[in-house]
């Protein structure tokens, strides 16, 4: 015969039958482990960092198996903190690797505008001749253009009315923080100079340029002395001594953001500006 106790009993021993039963609650190690996993695993990590994405994943899966035979060991967190640092260094490769993309693509952006540039130009000095062949006059700038040609490897062209500008980085000039012309420089401004003979009659400004990132009365000296040695090298191959002029413009006018190692590079340089040179300025 059954006791009047006996349903009650029953319950109490069902209910802490399942509680004996509960999962564990994972710690937060592993936790964190998994969020960061699974973060990596939808994002740019998967493509760029797949070698360190399966090493997060190796030490996540070890640190699951310690929490089904160890619930919440010391083997489970370490393992399960192995596998979240891996995780974010996937996370953090892969922005840095989208970044460098990135950057080359602006870098490329840059060189297809310079390209852009110059054929510009070229396409103006061409429309210059004809228009001047056509008024019956000799054709303008015929030696200009094929100088401005030889300009190209390394030196940006641009040209309008009001003048033509030929910009040149101070890496293709100057050694190191110095306003000594190096040896290949010399070579690239008897081009420079070639051009310059062929616009006879016009003001020549060569300005110097530096970037925001040092001492502003150093770099206003630097930029003065390295535009008068261009200005000297242009003048001892032949340039009219009478209409050069020299600038030494500091950090004014930077074409690019300071920010970036490339913005700096171009904000160092040499900039040779020719009044505007119109239709009429080569020598009869």
């Amino acid at each position: 015969m059954y006791s009047a106790h006996f349903p009650f009993v029953l319950s109490l021993a069902l209910l802490a039958g399942s509680v004996g039963c509960a999962p564990h609650r994972p710690p937060p190690e592993l936790v964190d482990a998994r969020a960061a996993y699974a973060r990596a695993s939808a994002g740019s990590a998967a493509q760029s960092q797949p070698d360190e994405l399966a090493e997060a994943k190796r030490f996540l899966d070890a640190a699951e198996r310690w929490q089904v035979d160890a619930p919440g060991s010391e083997e489970t967190k370490n393992l399960a903190y192995i596998a979240h640092r891996k995780a974010l260094t996937a996370e953090a490769d892969a922005r840095t690797a989208v970044a460098e993309i990135e950057q080359a693509k602006e870098l490329q952006a840059l060189a297809t505008l310079r390209r852009e540039q110059l054929a510009d130009a070229h396409n103006r000095l061409e429309k210059a001749d004809d228009e001047a062949t056509l008024a019956g006059r000799s054709p303008s700038r015929r030696g200009a253009k094929e100088a401005v040609d030889r300009l190209s490897p390394f030196a940006a062209v641009s040209e309008s009315r009001d003048g033509m500008v030929v910009t040149i980085v101070d890496s293709a000039l100057f050694e190191g923080g110095s306003a000594k012309l190096m040896g290949t420089a010399r070579e690239r401004l008897d081009r420079v100079a070639q051009a310059l003979q062929a616009v006879r009659g016009r003001s020549i400004s060569v300005k110097g340029y530096m970037d925001a990132s040092g001492d502003n009365t150093r770099d206003a000296d630097l930029s003065r002395r390295r535009a008068e040695a261009v200005r000297q090298y242009l003048v001892s191959r032949g340039v009219e001594q009478g209409r050069v002029r020299a600038f030494g413009l500091g950090t004014a006018d930077p074409v690019a953001s300071d920010a970036s190692i490339e913005g700096r590079q171009q904000n160092r340089r040499v900039e040779i500006a020719v009044d505007g040179m119109g239709h009429d300025t080569a020598a009869h």
